[in-house]
């Protein structure tokens, strides 16, 4: 991770915990409508809610899953919000996505 990204991700963190509205909510309320040609021509058009989760997932794997004291999967909501966007994403370029299996 650059001094760049690092910057931003704590900034992030600066403006979620003054406004109480985390991040990855603000992001994706603010994403196009499904369908918009946004999806089409923009490639980092999810790059954001992909970097939140990247960083959610490392400090949840190093601070609770390798230390044992995971209960659960870490990172839910950004995860569900990144793929949000990617299957907007797919889904514009004419890509079929497949449904998640009933078991998982």
């Amino acid at each position: 991770m650059d001094e760049n990204q690092k910057q931003r991700i704590a900034e992030g963190i600066k403006e979620e915990q003054r406004s109480g509205v985390p991040k990855w909510q603000t992001l994706i309320n603010a994403l196009p409508a499904a369908g918009d040609p946004a999806y089409e021509t923009d490639p980092q058009i999810c790059a954001e809610l992909k970097e939140l989760y990247d960083v959610c997932f490392m400090v949840w794997f190093r601070k609770e899953f390798l230390d044992g004291e995971a209960k659960e999967a870490g990172c839910q909501e950004e995860w569900e919000a990144y793929e949000t966007c990617t299957k907007r994403r797919l889904e514009k370029l004419d890509i079929k996505v497949p449904e998640k299996p009933s078991s998982l």
